[in-house]
């Protein structure tokens, strides 16, 4: 007689309740997180007696909301301890000084025709919502960095400034950014012309969403250019993955957070701006690479993020062990 097959099974939620964990905290899982688990596992199980299997993919998409929903409603109305406060203003600093860093070293790259004080001014004006966009993630994780383990009394201050961070990305590069860009341009063109003369065309960066979605369209009915097609495409996921890099940086910063590499400002400035440097790297990379129709382009486009929330994954695994090892040795 053969003993009986039995293989474990994983109850509904709790891979989700898993990643979590790191991520908000011992006591907002407790409070927010777990209830809805366990509502959600107990009309799995009634779902799973009877019911399709549609039925159940709406059940999760339902229940997927309603944990982002409470979660974004107990990080705004929750109030703020005092070491929360103290710990907001130390990590939104660090940003405020990581930001204007890369700023000035994003700017000081940026050639215009200096011809009068004013012109300067304006070029200098319409160039900050695209140096803006690429200096406001590196803040995030200069701050992210800079959240040590006894003086942080939660994530939360890091989570909150990644989420701000992302909507202000979001807004520069979907409205301010391109219409900026576009006015650079004609600025440029009419200092090099030394007159008033037809506007410049419109390429992808200087497209709004709408107006990229239509040229693809518009692109992909007369079948002439592909790969001008791709850049459209590729365009407006860019702009979609550099408002993500916001929340990943954050995550990164809060894995490598009290380490030993980021222990002092130097360490931390040196480490964010290597991190910075091979992020951005990557993503110029797959931008012009995902521009040839034969590539897949999502993957090459939102590879950066993806490969960099591996590393935030892999980082406080690991830290949680030698935590852990450092308990049970204490003990």
């Amino acid at each position: 007689m053969t003993a009986p097959n039995y293989r474990a099974s994983i109850l509904p939620g709790q891979r989700v309740r898993a990643v979590l964990v790191w991520i908000v905290g011992a006591t907002t899982l407790c409070r927010v997180v777990d209830p809805i688990v366990a509502d959600y596992q107990h009309e799995v199980g009634q779902h799973t007696r009877r019911g399709s299997r549609l039925k159940r993919m709406m059940l999760s998409a339902r229940w997927g909301w309603a944990l982002v929903a409470a979660l974004l409603l107990d990080a705004l109305t929750r109030p703020y301890s005092a070491g929360e406060r103290r710990a907001l203003a130390h990590v939104w600093k660090h940003a405020a000084v990581g930001c204007g860093l890369m700023m000035v070293f994003v700017m000081s790259f940026t050639g215009v025709p200096l011809t009068t004080a004013t012109r300067a001014i304006e070029f200098f004006v319409l160039l900050t919502p695209s140096q803006l966009a690429v200096a406001i993630p590196f803040g995030v994780l200069l701050g992210a960095l800079a959240a040590q383990r006894s003086f942080l009394p939660s994530r939360r201050p890091v989570v909150a400034m990644s989420l701000a961070s992302a909507v202000v990305v979001c807004c520069l590069v979907t409205v301010v950014y391109p219409r900026a860009n576009q006015a650079w341009r004609v600025l440029l063109y009419e200092s090099l012309a030394g007159s008033k003369g037809p506007s410049p065309t419109m390429g992808p960066s200087e497209m709004s969403f709408s107006e990229l979605r239509q040229a693809e369209a518009a692109t992909a009915a007369t079948g002439v250019d592909a790969r001008m097609q791709s850049r459209y495409r590729v365009e407006r996921q860019r702009r979609l993955a550099l408002t993500a890099t916001c929340v990943v940086f954050g995550c990164v910063g809060m894995a490598f957070a009290g380490t030993w590499m980021a222990r002092t400002f130097t360490r931390r400035l040196m480490l964010g701006a290597g991190a910075a440097t091979a992020y951005y790297a990557l993503s110029i990379l797959g931008s012009r690479v995902a521009t040839y129709p034969q590539t897949g382009w999502v993957a090459a486009v939102w590879l950066p993020p993806m490969a960099f929330s591996m590393l935030a994954m892999a980082a406080e695994l690991l830290r949680r062990r030698a935590e852990l090892r450092a308990c049970v040795k204490d003990g």
